[in-house]
């Protein structure tokens, strides 16, 4: 797994979701500077999308890797 930090601004938050797609549901949601582990990558259209620990997935570019 690589380490990574949730990288949205210090008012929003970053939806976790069931599978890789914007139609998913949301599972949870994340923070700035929360930290993540991902395991995996998948893109889905244009869209890269980052699997966690735990089988859930985040939109790639609102994490950066550390």
């Amino acid at each position: 797994p690589r380490a990574g930090a949730v990288n949205v601004a210090a008012n929003d938050f970053l939806n976790v979701r069931d599978e890789p797609s914007g139609k998913s549901p949301v599972v949870r949601v994340l923070h700035r500077g929360d930290r993540v582990s991902v395991v995996g990558q998948v893109k889905n259209g244009e869209t890269v999308w980052y699997e966690l620990e735990g089988g859930d997935f985040v939109a790639a570019r609102y994490v950066t890797l550390t």
